[in-house]
C-alpha cells in the first residue's frame, strides 16, 4: 500500500513537470513563447467550462508541483487546450498510471469537477471523486472530516509518547527521591531530545513544516528549564505550590505546559495554513498569508507565557520568537504555490540569510558575553502577571546570596542552547530550503525529461523509455500554436 502510494505521488510529480514544460514551450499565434497559468486555464475553459469557474493559477501550481493527483479528465482537457496530439495525450495518461481507464477523451456535459484538486491525500481524493454525485457539500464535509482526523492524530502522536515519558519519569524520580542537579538536567534533556527526535524523524518522512514549527517552539519554550536544576525554581512558579519545592514535580508540570502550548500552536499553524492557502488570492498577498500563518500561533504562545511565567521568560521569548517568526514566514513564502522566484532573487535571499546569521551570531555572542560580565542585571523569578511570591530559600536549600550566582550560570546555559539551535538547526534548515528552491525553479524541459525515470518504479525500463520517446521531440522544438504532431 505504501509503495503504491509513493508510486502515485512520483507519477503525479512527473506528469506535473511535463505539464509545466508543455505550458512553457507553447508558442502562441502571435509568436509569444509560453503561457501563463491564467492563460492555460483560459484555454482549458474553452474545452470545459469548469476550469474557468472553479480554478485559479494556484490550482495550476499544485498540478505542476504534483501536489494533486492527475485525472484523465484534466489531462484530456489540457491536451485539447494546448493542441497536443492523441499520442501525446496517451503518453500523459500512461505516465499518470491511468491507462487502464477509458481513453476516449470525451468530456461529457455535466461531468463532475476534478475533486482531486482540493489538495487532500491520495485516498481522500479518490473518495471525493467517487462521492461527487452525493451532493454539493459532500466534498466539504469530507475535507473537514479529514482535517479533524489529521488533527486528532497529530495531538495523540506528538503528545502521548512525550507526555507518558514526562509523567512516568517524573513520578519515578519523585518516588525514589532523586533530586540531584545532574539527574534533573538529564531528565529535561531526555524529554527535549525525545520530542526533537520524534519530530525530525516525521519530517524526513513527510517534510512537514508544521512538524518543524512544533519541535522548534517546544525546544525554545523548554530551554529556560535548563536552569531549574540549579535554582530549583521553574519559570512558571509551580515550585511554590504545596510541597513541590525541591522535588521533580515542578519540572514535570512545566514540561507538560510547554508541550501543550507547542501542540496548540502547531494545530493553529496547520489550520491557518490550510485556511489561507485554500483561498484564491494573488501573488502580492503571499507575505501576508505567511505572516498570518506564522505569527498568530507565536503571538498566542507569547501571551500565555506573559501571563503565567516570570520576567526572565518574557525577555527570553521576546528575543527568540521574532527570529522564529521571520524564518517561518520566509519558509512559507518559498513554498507558496503562486511564487516563482528568479534565480538572482534566490541568490540574493541566500546571501541575505547567511549575512543575517553571521550578524545574529555576533550579536548573540555579544549578548552572552554581556550576560556573563554583568550578572547583576538578571531579574529574580519571584512574580508573574497573576501573582507574586516570596522565595523560600530554606526549602530550596541555598541562601539568597547564592541565587544570583545560580541564576547567572543558568542563564548562560539557556542562552547557549538557544544560540546553537537557532543558528545551526533553524538557520541551516532555512539555507537548505532556499538552496532546494533554487535548484528546482530553473528546470528546463530537457532537464525535466531526464528525471522521468526514478528508482523503484515497477516498469521503469519500458514505460519511462516509451514516454521519453513520446515527449522529447515535442518539447525540444518550438511549435506554433496551431501545429499538430504526427
Amino acid at each position: 500500500m505504501v509503495l503504491e502510494r509513493d508510486d502515485r505521488r512520483l507519477r503525479a510529480a512527473q506528469v506535473g513537470m511535463l505539464m509545466r514544460a508543455y505550458r512553457e514551450s507553447f508558442t502562441q499565434p502571435d509568436g509569444r513563447k509560453g503561457l501563463t497559468q491564467e492563460e492555460l486555464l483560459g484555454r482549458m475553459a474553452d474545452v470545459d467550462g469548469q476550469y474557468g469557474e472553479r480554478y485559479s493559477h494556484s490550482t495550476v501550481s499544485r498540478w505542476e508541483s504534483g501536489a494533486t493527483r492527475p485525472t484523465q479528465q484534466r489531462l484530456v482537457a489540457f491536451g485539447k487546450a494546448l493542441e497536443l496530439s492523441s499520442v501525446e495525450v496517451e503518453g500523459l495518461i500512461t505516465l499518470a498510471g491511468l491507462d487502464g481507464r477509458d481513453r476516449s477523451g470525451a468530456l461529457h456535459p455535466g461531468s463532475s469537477a476534478d475533486l482531486s484538486d482540493v489538495g487532500m491525500a491520495d485516498d481522500s481524493a479518490d473518495a471525493l471523486s467517487d462521492l461527487s454525485a452525493a451532493g454539493p457539500h459532500t466534498g466539504d464535509r469530507l475535507i473537514a472530516s479529514s482535517n479533524l482526523s489529521d488533527s486528532i492524530r497529530f495531538c495523540l502522536s506528538r503528545f502521548l509518547l512525550p507526555g507518558l515519558c514526562v509523567a512516568g519519569g517524573g513520578y519515578v524520580l519523585a518516588s525514589l527521591g532523586w533530586t540531584a542537579d545532574w539527574i534533573l538536567t538529564f531528565f529535561i534533556a531526555i524529554v527535549m531530545g525525545l520530542v526533537l527526535t520524534q519530530g525530525f524523524l516525521r519530517m524526513r518522512k513527510g517534510d512537514q513544516l508544521r512538524e518543524f514549527f512544533f519541535v522548534s517552539l517546544f525546544f525554545l519554550l523548554s530551554t529556560p528549564l535548563l536552569q531549574m536544576p540549579l535554582i530549583r525554581m521553574d519559570n512558571y512558579g509551580f515550585y511554590t505550590i504545596a510541597d513541590f519545592a525541591g522535588t521533580p514535580i515542578p519540572c514535570l508540570l512545566a514540561l507538560m505546559v510547554n508541550l501543550a502550548l507547542a501542540l496548540i500552536a502547531g494545530l493553529m499553524f496547520d489550520f491557518l495554513w490550510k485556511w489561507q492557502y485554500s483561498k484564491n488570492v494573488s501573488e502580492k498577498r503571499a507575505p501576508q498569508r505567511a505572516a498570518w500563518v506564522a505569527l498568530l500561533p507565536l503571538a498566542f504562545v507569547y501571551c500565555c507565557v506573559m501571563v503565567i511565567s516570570n520576567v526572565g521568560s518574557w525577555i527570553h521569548l521576546t528575543v527568540v520568537l521574532p527570529v522564529l517568526g521571520v524564518v517561518f514566514i520566509t519558509l512559507l513564502v518559498l513554498r507558496d504555490p503562486v511564487i516563482t522566484p528568479r534565480e538572482r532573487d534566490l541568490r540574493f535571499l541566500l546571501w541575505s540569510v547567511v549575512t543575517a546569521i553571521i550578524v545574529l551570531s555576533a550579536l548573540g555572542g555579544a549578548g552572552i558575553l554581556t550576560l556573563y560580565l554583568a550578572p547583576s542585571s538578571l531579574p529574580q523569578p519571584d512574580h508573574n502577571l497573576l501573582y507574586s511570591w516570596d522565595i523560600d530559600f530554606a526549602a530550596l536549600g541555598y541562601t539568597q546570596d547564592e541565587l544570583l550566582e545560580k541564576l547567572h550560570l543558568g542563564f548562560i546555559w539557556v542562552a547557549l542552547s538557544n544560540f546553537v539551535y537557532i543558528v545551526v538547526v533553524i538557520g541551516g534548515n532555512l539555507i537548505v530550503a532556499i538552496y532546494r528552491r533554487g535548484s528546482g525553479s530553473g528546470a528546463q524541459p530537457a532537464v525535466v525529461i531526464s528525471e522521468l525515470s526514478y528508482p523503484g518504479s515497477p516498469d521503469q525500463s519500458s514505460e519511462s523509455q516509451q514516454v521519453k520517446s513520446l515527449f522529447i521531440p515535442r518539447l525540444l522544438r518550438n511549435r506554433p500554436g496551431n501545429a499538430r504532431a504526427t
